[in-house]
C-alpha cells in the first residue's frame, strides 16, 4: 500500500519509479522482516513496466486492489527467491574459495581478502589496505596470489590499477529469474 500510495502522489518531477521500488525495501527492513536490503525488486518490475503502470491506474481509477496486490505480490516472490538464489550461489563461492585457497596454502591475509571479494568484486590495493588494515605489500602479495589462483584479474581502468573477481560478478550482474 505504502508503494502505491508513493506511486499515486507522484511527489518528484523525476525518479518516483526508483524511490517507490527502494521502498518496497526499507519497508521490511525497517520493520524488522528483512535483516538488510539485500531484495533487488527493479529488475522484476521494469520488465513489465506497462503492466504496473497499467495496474497502478486501475487501482486509481477504479479501486480494485486484487489485480494490483495479486502482481505486486508476485514481483515480491520472485525477486526474493532470486535474490535467495544468488545469495546461496555466493556463499557457494565463498565456500569454493576457501577450498581452493587452503589447496593452494594460501596465507591468512589471502583469504581475509578473497572474503571481502564477495561483496567487492571490483577492488584495488589501496581500498583493499583500507578495508583490510595490511601493508600495502601484504594487500599486493595477496592479489597476486589470488590472480595466480584465478580467483582475481587485472582489470583496466583509468588511472587506478583494478582487479576484478570475474565469478562473483558473473553471478550478481546474471539477467534476474521471472
Amino acid at each position: 500500500m505504502a508503494h502505491y500510495q508513493f506511486e499515486a502522489l507522484h511527489p518528484f518531477n523525476d525518479g518516483n519509479g526508483r524511490i517507490g521500488r527502494l521502498l518496497i525495501v526499507l519497508q521490511p527492513v525497517g520493520q524488522g522482516v528483512l535483516p538488510e536490503g539485500l531484495l533487488s525488486v527493479s529488475p522484476w518490475f521494469e520488465q513489465r513496466r506497462d503492466q504496473y503502470q497499467e495496474l497502478l491506474a486501475d487501482v486509481s481509477a477504479t479501486g480494485e486492489w486484487d489485480d494490483w496486490i495479486s502482481f505486486f505480490a508476485e514481483g515480491i516472490e520472485v525477486s526474493a527467491n532470486d535474490s535467495a538464489d544468488r545469495t546461496r550461489r555466493l556463499l557457494e563461492l565463498r565456500n569454493s574459495y576457501h577450498e581452493r585457497l587452503r589447496a593452494a596454502g594460501a596465507r591468512r591475509a589471502v583469504r581475509d581478502t578473497a572474503d571481502l571479494l564477495i561483496g567487492n568484486p571490483y577492488i584495488n590495493i589501496p581500498n583493499l589496505r583500507d578495508a583490510t588494515g595490511l601493508t600495502y605489500q601484504a594487500v599486493s602479495n595477496a592479489v597476486r596470489k589470488l590472480e595466480e589462483i584465478g580467483i582475481l584479474e587485472q582489470r583496466t581502468v583509468p588511472g587506478v590499477m583494478a582487479f576484478r573477481a570475474p565469478e562473483v560478478f558473473a553471478i550478481i550482474s546474471a539477467p534476474s529469474a521471472g
